[in-house]
């Protein structure tokens, strides 16, 4: 087996790779919303505490990770529909990651060198950004700039050229798109109900994820308490795979996903503009990625793997 370390790295990384405020009162319910003005910024930190184990073979693995991403949401204009365009920048980006390749440490505050493949990715984060239209229910509409970013990130890339580079930068392209983007910022406002609730009331969203990991999500949110217009919500989702999604492809490797797993967590959010204010999250995975094809691991061998992680939401 001559399977790159590196490429399982990588492989690995890409289980976690992937979840707001009162409006007008309408018999007793309130209306739950973002209202953004043309101007504003918000400056939100998401940390990700993780540890991912798995057995390759006869070889147990493991990667402890710790990504402190902070993004600045910079509200450029708002159209007549509350339709709002958000120039959103990786701001900081903070990393500790422990793994097969050894440690490394990257902070954007104090910029150095980074070896493992990983940290170069997120090195190449800092200070990019991409364009985001954001309905005032939530609903992403639009993401735009994320090739530049690829570009960036892919300059980061030094393996060596072959098959396992050349579907290491398929599956980042995958990752890193347009589409991909707008799913995974989708997660973040999907908290949004359609129609007004009370405290105690529960309201549920199904979504596929197609650009990065096939996995299917069925979140339900109830709304806890309402304290002087603060709304706080509880969060729970069923994690499972997308059975009608094709097997990763890793050029020399294709790997096909079965995961399945939870997260709960709750959520503070804004009484005047209905931006997230706070948020803490529990993650758990587990299941197997198994070999279908390709010229370093024998068709058909499993890789067993476990995610745990707490992911927190927080103002800078």
């Amino acid at each position: 087996m001559k399977t790159s370390p590196k490429l399982l790295s990588f492989v690995l990384l890409l289980v976690c790779a992937g979840l707001l405020s009162p409006g007008l009162h309408a018999a007793g319910k309130v209306k739950l919303g973002l209202h953004l003005q043309k101007g504003s910024s918000y400056n939100v930190r998401m940390v990700t505490d993780q540890k991912i184990t798995s057995k390759f073979g006869d070889k147990d693995m493991e990667m402890i990770q710790n990504i402190a991403l902070g993004y600045t949401f910079a509200v450029q204009d708002v159209d007549g529909e509350g339709n709002a365009s958000i120039q959103t920048t990786y701001a900081t980006v903070k990393a500790h990651l422990e793994g097969p390749m050894g440690t490394s440490d990257y902070d954007s505050a104090q910029p150095s060198e980074v070896e493992s493949p990983v940290g170069k990715v997120l090195a190449a984060l800092a200070g990019q950004s991409f364009m985001m239209k954001l309905a005032s229910s939530g609903k992403v509409l639009e993401v735009t700039g994320m090739s530049a970013l690829m570009e960036r990130i892919l300059g980061s890339i030094d393996l060596p050229e072959g098959q396992a580079r050349e579907g290491l930068i398929n599956s980042l392209k995958k990752q890193y798109s347009d589409q991909a983007a707008r799913e995974q910022m989708g997660q973040l406002f999907a908290v949004y109900p359609e129609t007004p609730v009370s405290v105690g009331d529960s309201w549920a969203k199904s979504f596929s994820m197609t650009s990065s990991l096939p996995m299917n999500q069925q979140h339900t949110w109830t709304l806890k308490s309402l304290d002087s217009g603060k709304a706080v919500i509880q969060a729970h989702t069923v994690i499972s795979t997308n059975p009608q999604a094709p097997p990763l492809d890793f050029g020399s490797t294709k790997l096909g996903l079965q995961i399945s797993g939870e997260q709960d967590g709750t959520l503070s959010l804004d009484p005047l503009s209905g931006w997230v204010v706070g948020a803490v999250i529990t993650l758990k995975l587990s299941g197997e990625y198994k070999f279908e094809g390709g010229t370093d691991v024998p068709a058909g061998m499993t890789m067993p793997m476990t995610v745990e992680a707490t992911i927190r939401l927080e103002p800078f």
